[in-house]
């Protein structure tokens, strides 16, 4: 079921991501924080720019590998695994994807 969601979810963005020219800094930040709330089934107002995954929003490694894998189909990126265990809070999140989505967020 929450592959599900996330499926949607990416669907959505995605299609929305296709229509614009490319997302405004709130608009990836938007994106970001709605794919990682429907990840790990929590409401939005958890999802803040300081909120660490594993600890405030009970990420585990497979569910970290998923999100990974999750936007790098969103932004059309690659996360390097050095980099990848860098992303710890929702914040590290958003600031990688404004700095190398190759679809929106400039």
């Amino acid at each position: 079921m929450a592959l599900l969601r996330i499926a949607l979810a990416l669907l959505v963005t995605c299609t929305v991501a296709r229509s614009a020219t490319s997302l405004s800094v709130a608009g990836c930040q938007g994106a970001v924080t709605g794919l990682i709330a429907d990840h790990f089934d929590v409401e939005n107002p958890k999802v803040v720019p300081r909120a660490n995954l594993e600890k405030d929003l009970g990420a585990d490694d497979l569910d970290q590998v998923e999100l990974v894998l999750a936007m790098e189909e969103l932004f059309k990126i690659e996360i390097p695994d050095d980099e990848a265990d860098r992303l710890k809070t929702v914040g590290d999140m958003v600031a990688f994807a404004n700095r190398n989505a190759k679809t929106g967020c400039r």
